[in-house]
């Protein structure tokens, strides 16, 4: 956060004041890989200042440049999972008896021992954005009030929502900066 913005009253400030613009915020293709994602993240990292929090996401923009979904670090993991899909079988094993507790210690069973950890991370680069991003529903407006944008986050549970202005894409408010931000007011204004 810049020295102008944390002197300002916290209760004037909008989300402009706090989001990052997209320019700013990595952004790759539908068809890129989670290895692209690896890379965009990286360099968007090296170019943000160390007054900010660091990104943990990427955007993901359809062939309008529309964003249309994130990859986090949780999406990350959980799209290097190995998939093992049992649901053809599970109707038969339902009518055989076998409960739903057994089934589902098979299906844990069965993806630890698909792959090992370096064959998860070699397959990275195969896997591609649109395949695993989290669908982007959420957005504020880049002159909604602060307490806006922690009540949307609080509600929806998110780490981030996207800043529209004009129904158009500009930037992202991040759970972290706002946090940064309420605590050091909180700092302020204890007695």
């Amino acid at each position: 956060m810049n020295e102008k913005k944390q002197t300002n009253d916290i209760d004037r400030m909008v989300v402009r004041d706090v989001m990052i613009r997209l320019e700013q915020y990595p952004v790759i293709s539908t068809d890129a890989t989670l290895l692209d994602a690896v890379v965009a993240l990286e360099a968007a990292q090296q170019a943000l200042g160390s007054d900010r929090q660091p990104h943990r996401a990427v955007l993901v923009a359809d062939e309008n440049s529309k964003i249309v979904g994130k990859i986090g670090q949780l999406t990350f993991l959980k799209s290097l999972q190995p998939q093992v899909d049992l649901a053809e079988d599970e109707e038969r094993l339902a009518r055989a008896g076998v409960s739903e507790d057994l089934l589902s210690t098979v299906k844990k069973h069965a993806r630890e021992l698909e792959l090992n950890l370096s064959d998860i991370c070699a397959h990275a680069s195969a896997i591609r954005a649109r395949d695993v991003m989290v669908k982007t529903t959420h957005s504020i407006d880049v002159s909604a009030p602060l307490a806006d944008a922690v009540h949307r986050l609080v509600q929806w549970q998110q780490l981030s929502l996207l800043v529209t202005e004009q129904s158009r894409v500009v930037g992202i408010i991040r759970l972290s900066d706002l946090f940064e931000l309420i605590v050091d007011k909180v700092r302020e204004l204890a007695p």
